[in-house]
């Protein structure tokens, strides 16, 4: 159209005719590139673009749900982990440790305590040899009352006879006495014999051994008191 109109106005009698249909020409070719460029956006650009955009937001709510995720499982962790301190801790201050023996107080009464404490002795390899309950014998013998107490005499077969061929004055050191006692508040306490002090009486290394083994197993029966 611009082409026409320049034309005409350069050349005023340049053919009043050809310069309609050619116009028409133009009108009618703009008007089919419209209806092309149409089709082309409706069946290729819009659904390009939709697609696209349901690609962003997936994208979107996956990188959500992945950050949500990511806080949840760092959250649950560290509280898993605080837990374990606080427990760890927990476990520590309610061990008692003298110079010969190790123990704790636990929620159970002295016969329930007894109890627990030979249970999971067998899984150790300690039996039971001896029990002497303290609070009968003293009212028998001396007509006294006292507190309950309990002596247990554990012995682990294997380690006490390789204690005793290395050398038979360990066995006035034997049994591992358990006590199982109440104390002054009332509460219940397990104080188990450090096999240690067999070892600084030898000095030997094979009975260091030994002893070593032997608290590791006792060890293992404070833990399940204390769980």
């Amino acid at each position: 159209v611009v082409v026409v109109v320049v034309a005409k106005a350069m050349k005023p009698g340049f053919s009043s005719s050809f310069t309609d249909i050619f116009v028409l020409f133009c009108l009618r070719s703009s008007f089919i590139d419209c209806c092309v460029l149409h089709f082309i956006i409706r069946s290729f650009l819009f659904p390009f673009s939709l697609l696209l955009l349901l690609v962003l937001l997936s994208f979107t709510v996956w990188l959500i749900l992945f950050i949500s995720l990511w806080f949840i499982s760092f959250f649950w962790i560290d509280l898993f982990f605080m837990n374990r301190f606080v427990a760890g801790i927990l476990k520590q201050t309610t061990r008692r440790m003298t110079s010969f023996t190790f123990g704790t107080e636990v929620a159970l009464t002295v016969p329930e305590a007894r109890e627990k404490v030979i249970e999971l002795l067998k899984p150790q390899g300690f039996g039971v040899l001896t029990e002497i309950d303290v609070q009968a014998t003293l009212k028998k013998k001396l007509d006294k009352d006292t507190k309950p107490y309990i002596i247990l005499g554990a012995c682990n077969p294997k380690l006490a006879s390789r204690a005793l061929e290395h050398n038979p004055r360990i066995g006035a050191l034997l049994p591992c006495n358990v006590i199982v006692y109440e104390n002054e508040s009332g509460k219940t306490v397990v104080d188990f014999m450090d096999p240690d002090v067999m070892q600084k009486m030898d000095g030997s290394d094979e009975l260091k051994q030994i002893a070593g083994e032997a608290k590791e197993l006792l060890s293992k029966v404070l833990e399940g008191l204390i769980e």
